[in-house]
């Protein structure tokens, strides 16, 4: 075999294993990113299932409190105070200094009197 011959073979040999390490290389580097593509489709689904769950929550929350403001507001209706009350005079209780007010025998005071 002569000398162009097996320059010839070695180039072709080299160029080969060049080229399929490259092809094998590229391979690899495209499995990586769908990879990452199918990560971030499942953190992209999550992010979507955490706020579809939020808005869930968003719109059980808002139920209950219509719910609880409409019952404040019917307690409010049934427990108002008339104005006539509002606008009395404040009576506050003293202690009695009348004699003849009964005593306590088990504590010895006096009872209180309220006006």
């Amino acid at each position: 075999m002569s000398a162009a011959a097996k320059v010839t073979l070695a180039g072709s040999i080299l160029f080969t294993i060049a080229s399929v390490s490259a092809v094998h290389w590229q391979h690899i580097k495209e499995r990586e990113r769908m990879h990452e593509g199918v990560l971030r489709d499942e953190e992209r689904l999550a992010a979507k299932q955490r706020q579809d769950e939020n808005a869930r929550d968003l719109a059980a929350q808002q139920a209950l409190e219509r719910e609880l403001r409409a019952q404040q507001e019917m307690e409010s209706d049934t427990t108002t105070i008339p104005t006539a009350a509002i606008n009395a005079p404040m009576v506050i209780a003293t202690p009695t200094s009348d004699p003849s007010a009964p005593e306590s025998s088990a504590s010895g005071r006096s009872w209180w009197k309220f006006w």
